[in-house]
This record gives structure tokens, sequence and C-alpha cells, in this order.
């Protein structure tokens, strides 16, 4: 939230001003940074550069200023003026998002600064820590920074600063009491100069309208009208103005506020603003039912969005991410309204929508899972293959959860299909949440399935296409899941007494354009087989895990709980990671590595064996006619080589895994350490002469339990390998129904013709059909996920 704070503006505005100029006096008081721009057009010195970027900083030019501050840091003759550089540049920094990572970067600047600043400087300095902790998701650290820079700000009479910390600190607890508010108005009415006042008053009147005071909003907005400066500020105040146009019902007036601020932001180039103020356009438009303009303006609010994404910082707070709440909403609102108008068109008129809205959430999927993988380039991507092609039987399913409605698209051959299901999304989410968290709850002996919720499920999710799919015979249903969608899996819906699976083969894609379809040559498959059946100095690695988050308590809950899958031959890690104290970020400190008693490491070592792991990797060994990595073979050097080494189509891992909702929370165990999915890439990828693998097992794997983020940590993998496909499991899973399972996937792949996905679905059906694993919890954990030929 502090980002959306002018105060980038606030830190170094009483500039102390080298030599006496009132014309530029003047125009800094004023808030003429234009004039301040000419006045300082050809100069190059020190105190000049800093002054010029500065207000190039507060214009939106970004690049320009952090260009004067780089010369000046680097110019600096003395030690007070190498302190103002040093600030500034790492100010300029912070407003282009450089905070840690990258050089130079904000962080390395601040520690680069000499000692020996004057109070007034060291509180602007701290303030600017405060700003970079809490960009960084350090809040307990932010509100120290923030109370230190008070203070030191109220002892050298900044006030304005003094009231900036207090502002940052309302900011990160979320909330203020209307005294507090009060008080704050009635400290600004003494701040001067005027600019300065007005750009608080403006960060004030941004938090009470998101804190829903309108009335206030409005108050602050009218104080600052007549003074808000051209550029930033304007485009600001004006896109703040029309939200509350549009909340007090006045959809006219706003969308004229509105165009005269996007108008601001593209004459000064702010991608941001123009993001933001064409998606608040689109939805004003739609409001006054113009839906053609207002689809206009959302496709222009998609374009600046995906033109700066890479300078969007990823956010968290409680271990979620930013982008759900922030961004994901844009490309759902623009492919409600696209969808929504296919519907009022006849089927051949709707097609360009319907393409249109297909891309988008493509487009969707590949930007969340960039999110999720924490990665600011975006993902490669691969234009969609013609599917009828290579596939005719094949239809690919999108199901889009709406505010009031789930769209079935579906596209088979060169047509996209739209059925609607008039449903509120929080009962659709609910009832597809639940069934989840039962088919991951093993039987007891003789348990039916979840019968009921897995046929209403199938109502609403295949029964409105299934005529569809029947008529075209379609064999192979491929579904790119929204949300909760990805918690089950869709072979597990029933029709009536029949499972999904014994009708199509199903897979599971992330996103057609991230995982290129492509048929597995059939001669001469290479593979790499990998278990492990009993750990070895992994378990220190997982033991520290375990005590990181509660302690040996928790050791010792999860030995108790552990032990009973194993008595029932669950592969899987009963483990619920509790979250380790945490501050108001959500991120948590490293602690020491601690001690652990030997009883309780030896009965660890005990419950992550996996016995049925020297079966499996035999059998599977055996299929492909290669040696097994078992036990210490399986290192994570040696795993690492075999695979840099060689190029396989086939890569195997039968070893414990677990998937979280964030990449530091995903990893498999190699017989020594943890893999984590960051460092995939340089791991599998293997080396660059040889082709990435066609197909990742993970056979021991699991995803977090009710995180619908968690599954992308499969596609993760997958992504970071460069496989076209991967197979994992969404829950812990039967040693024995494992066995049979991948054994006969792989029998079938290499003595037939078929694809991946109908090898698969035969599988599972052999599976199924054995009377102690006909309860989907055996045989649909288990999800192909990607290239399905």
């Amino acid at each position: 939230m502090l980002q959306k704070i002018i105060s980038i503006i606030l830190l170094g505005i009483i500039l102390p001003v080298w030599g006496a100029n009132p014309q530029l006096e003047t125009a800094i008081a004023q808030g003429q940074w234009p004039t301040v721009i000419r006045l300082l057009r050809d100069r190059q010195d020190t105190v000049s550069l800093l002054i010029r970027g500065e207000a190039r900083r507060i214009l939106g030019y970004l690049d320009a200023a952090h260009h004067d501050h780089e010369r000046a840091w680097n110019q600096a003759e003395t030690s007070k003026l190498k302190i103002w550089a040093g600030r500034t540049s790492a100010e300029t920094m912070l407003a282009m998002h450089k905070y840690n990572k990258g050089t130079p970067n904000a962080q390395q600047r601040l520690e680069a600064i000499p000692k020996g600043c004057e109070m007034a400087e060291c509180a602007k300095i701290e303030f600017l820590q405060g700003r970079l902790h809490a960009a960084l998701g350090n809040f307990d650290d932010a509100i120290a920074s923030y109370q230190t820079a008070g203070n030191n700000a109220q002892t050298a009479g900044l006030r304005v600063l003094a009231i900036q910390a207090q502002l940052a600190i309302i900011d990160i607890e979320q909330t203020a009491t209307p005294e507090t508010l009060d008080a704050v108005v009635q400290e600004l009415q003494q701040v001067r100069p005027i600019y300065i006042q007005t750009a608080l008053r403006l960060g004030l009147a941004k938090r009470t309208y998101e804190m829903g005071n309108l009335q206030v909003t409005q108050r602050l907005l009218n104080q600052v009208a007549p003074n808000v400066a051209p550029g930033y500020q304007k485009a600001e105040f004006l896109s703040l103005q029309a939200k509350v146009l549009k909340d007090n019902g006045q959809n006219a007036q706003a969308l004229h506020v509105v165009s005269k601020a996007i108008k601001e932001a593209r004459r000064i180039q702010a991608g941001n603003l123009l993001m933001y103020g064409e998606w608040e356009r689109a939805r004003l438009y739609k409001a006054l039912n113009d839906n053609r303009r207002s689809l206009a303006a959302f496709r222009r609010a998609l374009y600046h969005l995906e033109t700066i994404r890479t300078d969007i910082p990823i956010e968290y707070r409680d271990g979620k991410s930013s982008f759900r709440e922030t961004l994901a909403p844009l490309y759902l609102e623009t492919a409600d309204l696209m969808l929504a108008e296919a519907a009022s068109r006849s089927e051949d008129a709707a097609q360009p929508l319907l393409f249109e809205a297909r891309d988008i959430v493509e487009r969707l999927k590949a930007a969340e899972l960039q999110d999720y993988l924490g990665e600011s380039c975006p993902l490669s991507t691969k234009p969609i293959t013609n599917i009828e092609a290579i596939s005719p039987r094949t239809g690919v399913l999108y199901p889009i959860i709406l505010p009031d409605r789930l769209v079935l698209l579906l596209g088979m051959g060169n047509r996209q299909h739209q059925s609607v299901v008039p449903i509120e999304s929080q009962i659709f989410s609910t009832e597809a949440r639940e069934l989840g968290a039962q088919l991951r709850e093993m039987p007891d002996d003789g348990v039916p399935p979840p019968k009921d919720l897995a046929n209403k499920l199938f109502g609403w999710l295949i029964a409105p296409i299934k005529a569809r799919l029947d008529a075209a015979n379609i064999d192979t249903l491929v579904v790119v899941p929204d949300g909760p969608l990805r918690l089950f899996p869709f072979s597990a819906l029933m029709d009536g007494d029949t499972f999904l699976v014994e009708q199509y083969a199903v897979v599971t894609a992330p996103s057609l354009t991230l995982m290129e379809p492509k048929p597995l040559a059939r001669s001469n498959i290479t593979a790499v087989v990998a278990g492990m059946s009993r750990p070895g100095p992994v378990v220190d690695e997982f033991l520290q895990m375990q005590m990181a988050a509660g302690g040996e308590d928790e050791v010792r809950g999860f030995v108790a709980n552990n032990n009973k899958n194993r008595s029932r031959r669950i592969r899987g890690l009963a483990i619920k990671p509790r979250k380790p104290k945490k501050s108001r970020a959500g991120t948590s400190p490293i602690p020491p590595t601690q001690t652990i008693d030997p009883e309780l490491r030896e009965s660890t070592i005990e419950q992550l064996a996996l016995p049925g792991v020297d079966k499996e990797v035999a059998r599977v060994s055996k299929i492909f006619g290669v040696t097994p990595l078992v036990n210490k073979q399986f290192t994570l050097n040696s795993f690492s080589q075999n695979l840099k080494q060689n190029s396989w189509n086939i890569v195997h891992v039968a070893t414990h895994g677990y998937f979280g909702g964030t990449p530091e929370t995903s990893f498999f165990m190699t017989y020594d350490r943890f893999l984590k999915v960051r460092r995939l890439e340089t791991v599998i990828a293997g080396n660059v002469n040889n082709a990435p693998p066609e197909l990742l097992t993970l056979s021991a794997c699991q995803t977090a339990e009710g995180n619908d983020r968690a599954p992308l940590g499969i596609v993760g993998i997958a992504i970071k390998s460069g496989a076209r496909s991967a197979l994992g499991s969404l829950w812990p899973v039967s040693d024995d129904a494992t066995q049979l399972l991948i054994s006969q996937f792989y029998q079938n792949l290499v003595s037939t013709d078929q694809t991946k996905a109908q090898a698969f679905r035969k599988a599972q059906i052999k599976v199924l059909n054995q009377k102690e694993f006909h309860h989907p919890y055996f045989w649909s954990p288990f999800i192909l996920i990607g290239n399905w030929l």
C-alpha cells in the first residue's frame, strides 16, 4: 500500500538549495516541477542533478530521474552530498521497484550511504529503510523504522516526515480510528509549502477511500483540488475523484473525470496509471450499458498491464500473493464481458469473441503461474496448436468461475462452444473444495465414493457439454482448471455409478500455450529412474524444517501421525506445515540449526522410509531396461550430473514430494538433500545441448490440503524442468495401488501406440477395477499434466 502513497514526493522536497536562486526556490516551494526541470536542464553539477532528478521522479519520469541520481551518486564531492545522493537514488529505485534484485538496487544503495548524517537526513534515510522493509514484506521491521524516523523527524522539526511516518504505520496496521484521522487532518493544515500539504492530503484521501469513508475522502479531495500539480499527482487525483463519483452512482460524471486522468497519464507515459484508468473506464462504460466501448477499454487496460507486468512487484501478506486480488480480476472481468457478448450472438458470429476470451484465459493462466513461481519476466509461451490436426478426438475445456455463473468454454476442432451454468461462485467453489477434501480422506474398508457430491459436480461441469462431446466422438478431455477445481481430479467425477475416466481420458493442462502438445517418439525411449526407499542425510533437513514450524513437539506429532499412514501402506508426509511465528508480513526469520534427539531422528527415518519404492523402481527399470539410482546413488549431485550428461525422454522419481502454496514450500527429497522448485532449471533442465524430458513422474508427492495454489507446484516443476508433461499426485497415495498404476501406465506406453492420456486412462481403469482399490482415493490422485499425446 505504501507504493500508492506519494511519499516519493515527500522525502527530499525540502532540498538544501546550494547557492541562491530565488526562481528555483520558488518553483520548488510551489511544486512547479516542469519549471524546475527547465531551469536545471543544462546543469550537470551534483546538486542540480539531485534536484532535477527529484523533479523528474515526482512527475513520473523514473528512468530520467534514475539517470540523474546515479550520476550524482558517482560524482558526489563531499560526504554530505554523498549521503544526499544515496538517499535520493535509493528513493528513485524504490519507485522503480528495484528493491533488492539487480544492480544497483535500493537495498544496496541504502547500505552504501556513508555514516555521519545529520538528524534530518538520518530521519529521511530511516523512513526510506521502512519503505524498503514494507516493500519486501518485513512489516515489523518497517514499523520499527517508521517509529524511529518519526521520532527523529520530530526532533529535527520535520513535520511532514513525522506525519508520513504516522500514516505509513496506519497503512501497515490497516486501521485508524476517527480520532486519529481527525488529528492527522488538523496536523496537515499546518504543513507548508502548499504542494507538500496537497500531496499529503491526497495520500490520506486514498487511505480514507480504502477504508470506505467517502465523505471524508471527498472533503479531502475538495481541499486539494485547487493546488494539484500536473503530472502523476494530477492523474492520481482525477482517478480517485472518478472512483468516488462512481461509488456515489454518478457514472457519467465519473467517466468524464477518468478520461481526463487517462489523458494526463498518457502525457507522462505512466503505464500503471494508464492500466488502472482504462480498467476504471471499462467498468464505467459497462455500468452505462455501452459494452462496445467497455470491451475496447478492457483491451487497452490488458495491453498496458502486460506492457508493465515485469515492473509490478509480487507482494505477499500472510503468505498470499497480491496477484489474485489486484491483477487477476482484470483478466476475468474482460473475459466475463466477452463471454456475455458472445452469448447474445449466433454461434458463428460469437466465434471471434469466444476465441478471444479463450486467449485471455490462457494469458491469465500464464500470468498466474509466473506469479506462483515468483518470476519477474513472463514465462515462455507458444501459439496454441491446431488440436484438430494432431488430436482430432480431443476436447479442451476451460471452466471459468464468474461471480454469477459458471461458464464452460469447450474447444473442439476449430470452434469454441459456450455453455452457461447459473450458479454463484461462492456456492460452486464451496462444493468443489468439499469434493477435494472428501476424496483425499482415506476411506475405511467398504466405504463408497462420495457419489452424491461427485454427481453434483458432474452435473455442473460435464453434463452441459456431454452431448457435444459424444456427438464429436471425443475420447480425450483436456481440462484447464480454475481455482478450487485444481483440488480434485476430474477423472473422479461421477455420472450415476460411472466415473468420468471410464468415459474419457482426462488430462489437466495449466495452459495450452505453456506446454506444447507433441507425440512421444516410441522408438528408443530413454529413461532415468530414481528412488528413495530409506532416507539419508536429507532427514536432517526435514527435521530442521519441522523444528522451525513447531519445535520438537512438531516432529513427535509427525512421527505419530505418519505412523497411521505407514500402518495402512500409504505413501506421503503426514504434515500440515504450521505457520511459524510470523511478522505482520507473514514472513519468518530463519531459525538457527537445532539439536535433534537421536532417537527422534531414527524414528523419523523410519517414518520417511518408503518400502514399496524398491519394488516400484525395479519394475520401472525393467520396463525401460535401465539401471536405477536408489538411495545412496540418488544424491542431489549424482541425480543432477546424470541428467546433465544425458538426454532422457522420461524422468521417473519415486520419493517424497510436497507442494505448498509457494515455491519456497515445494520440494522433493533426494537421499541427501531437498530439491526445491527454484533449483529445477539448473538440475532437471540439464545441459542446454540436451533435449528436456518429455515426461516427469513424481510417484510419491502430494499437495497442501485445501490450498488451490499448491497444485501449481507440480505444474511449476514441469515448467522449470522443461518437461512437456508431468505425472504427480494431489494427496498421499497407496503404496500397492501406486505400484500397479505406474507399472501398468509405462507398460501401456512402451507396448502400444496409445497417447499418454489413453495409456494412463487404461492404467487407472485397471486399478479401479480391483475391488480393494475401487474408491477414487486409490486410483485418482495422480493427474497427468500438460502434453497428453
